[in-house]
């Protein structure tokens, strides 16, 4: 059994392409130095999850023992991990080098971690209501303005008007608009009349909105919002 790669650092590369895939890993590491050294191929695992070449798929594979470093693109087509499961970015991973030698024997590395980031929230958020000649409640009245996030992988921004109960982006609650990452304000409109519960918007009730930035690999930030919102149309 020769000696393992070594010096194993992973990052993510990729803020532009949402959902993880292989442009989502890049691995740098030190290759073997054992001089019956043939080929090196390169896993990818849950942390927690040990890793079994013969039963578990490599995401890249090298036919020398000279490359030092991976990154993946769209035509590697990685889209599962080792064991066949679909990435999920609440899931922590970690990177290895697996190194064959001339008899077929293998040596693993140690494991590179590799982790999804929340993104950063929005800051500075100021809420007004502009609409002072509409009966009753409508996006109109909801207006703000933000500072963005100040994390590069940010690829979109979704509002919430909440009248009570827990912020969540697991789909039980409805957006009330989706913008692009870049955008610092949002004025609704006349035809959004329901909050992300679905009741109808109404004055003399309290909300608090919510701007939500999104990473490209699919985590968000529910920290920022304006609270205790009352609006009271005419």
């Amino acid at each position: 059994m020769q000696n393992p790669a070594t010096g194993l650092l992973a990052s993510d590369p990729d803020d532009v392409h949402e959902g993880i895939d292989g442009r989502d890993f890049h691995l740098t590491w030190t290759p073997s130095d054992a001089a019956d050294a043939v080929s090196q191929d390169i896993y990818i695992v849950p942390t927690g999850t040990d890793l079994s070449t013969g039963s578990q798929a490599a995401a890249k594979s090298f036919a020398d023992t000279t490359t030092t470093s991976w990154t993946g693109t769209a035509a590697d087509d990685v889209t599962t991990d080792a064991t066949g499961a679909e990435f999920d970015p609440y899931e922590d991973y970690k990177l290895y080098v697996v190194t064959t030698d001339d008899d077929g024997d293998s040596s693993i590395s140690a494991g590179a971690e590799w982790t999804s980031e929340v993104p950063n929230p929005v800051l500075d958020i100021s809420f007004s209501d502009p609409d002072d000649s509409t009966i009753g409640v409508t996006g109109e009245d909801f207006s703000l303005n933000w500072t963005v996030s100040g994390s590069p992988d940010v690829i979109k921004q979704e509002i919430y008007i909440l009248p009570y109960g827990d912020m969540t982006t697991n789909g039980t609650l409805d957006f009330a608009a989706s913008l692009p990452a870049g955008d610092t304000s949002w004025q609704g409109t006349s035809d959004l009349t329901t909050d992300a519960t679905g009741g109808d918007l109404t004055d003399n009730v309290t909300y608090d909105v919510y701007v939500v930035p999104w990473s490209d690999n699919g985590l968000a930030n529910t920290d920022a919002f304006a609270n205790d919102v009352t609006v009271n149309a005419d």
